[in-house]
């Protein structure tokens, strides 16, 4: 996320496996995911990156403005969980990295 005359002007948020490899390029989870849910992370991740700049270039714009995208619920929720802990942090002038260990849920 990018933050910029305080306003996030860009957000490069992604899911990354164990070996550096981003949802979005892996064809045969996009392929199955889409068959079930309509949806793809090529197409989502994306969409809620844009979502999350224009919901913070808002007056009084936070995460929790950023619409849930059909199909990928879980993501959607963990996206604007995370973007809410990455806004805190910039809020309070934190630039540090932050790295969130992924939650699984059962």
């Amino acid at each position: 996320m990018t933050v910029a005359g305080g306003k996030v002007t860009d957000s490069k948020f992604d899911y990354i496996d164990k070996d550096g490899k981003s949802k979005q390029d892996d064809t045969e989870y996009n392929e199955n995911m889409k068959a079930k849910s309509g949806t793809e992370p090529k197409t989502y991740i994306p969409a809620l990156n844009d979502e999350l700049v224009k919901a913070m270039g808002e007056e009084d714009g936070s995460p929790a403005d950023v619409e849930v995208v059909t199909g990928a619920t879980h993501s959607s929720h963990s996206f604007i969980m995370y973007a809410q802990q990455l806004v805190n942090a910039a809020e309070k002038g934190d630039t540090q990295t932050i790295e969130v260990d992924n939650i699984v849920t059962k």
